[in-house]
């Protein structure tokens, strides 16, 4: 079952007879299969070292899994949903980066991805990230490597019209970089690396 709405336009906290609960309190939720459940971590676990995950199935709680909090995790979206290969990543005319649709050198890249931690303003658990400022941007320091070189940064935080939690990071690709139809992307958010194997083509 896919994430859905409430009345007020507020992702829901359960899907069909589903819920996850982080130190009790229900999260926003993504999607719930027979076997996988994908939700966004509650903004109140921010400063824990740990929480408290269970997930609620028709009324029945699971036992507690006690889980590691960090103050940011960097993961790149990928196209594959494996988080390997290609990013989900867009050109600076918004249509979808690919080995057939490369970015050139100098032109804005848009990076989509989780795990960059709190924003300012404060992200707002089951809303979306509004169209206009203020922008929540990332609190943490942020850097981008495409190919293993720099990638200014020109806005990171929230993504506009999507839920907390999804980060966009807009970096400027080297003028120097080289074609490359599977550069390396990298993202460093509070001195925490995304996860390696994630390309971004480059063209001439």
């Amino acid at each position: 079952m896919p994430l859905g709405f409430d009345d007020d336009g507020k992702l829901l906290t359960q899907l069909g007879v589903t819920r996850v609960l982080f130190d009790g309190e229900p999260a926003p939720m993504i999607f719930t299969t027979r076997n996988q459940v994908a939700a966004i971590a509650n903004w109140s676990i921010a400063g824990k070292t740990s929480v408290s995950v269970q997930v609620e199935v028709d009324g029945q709680v699971s036992n507690p899994a006690q889980v590691p909090v960090a103050a940011t995790s960097p993961g790149i979206f990928t196209l594959s949903q494996t988080g390997q290969g290609q990013g989900a990543v867009l050109n600076q005319d918004l249509s979808p980066n690919g080995p057939s649709n490369p970015a050139t050198p100098g032109s804005v890249i848009v990076i989509f991805l989780s795990g960059g931690g709190q924003t300012d303003p404060p992200g707002v658990n089951v809303e979306l990230v509004p169209l206009a400022e203020p922008f929540p941007r990332l609190v943490s320091a942020v850097s981008t490597t495409v190919g293993g070189q720099p990638a200014a940064i020109g806005y990171a935080g929230g993504a506009p019209g999507l839920v907390y939690g999804v980060n966009q990071i807009n970096a400027v690709v080297a003028v120097d970089a080289v074609a490359d139809a599977a550069a390396e992307l990298l993202v460093t958010i509070g001195g925490r690396a995304s996860q390696a194997g994630v390309t971004v083509a480059i063209g001439p």
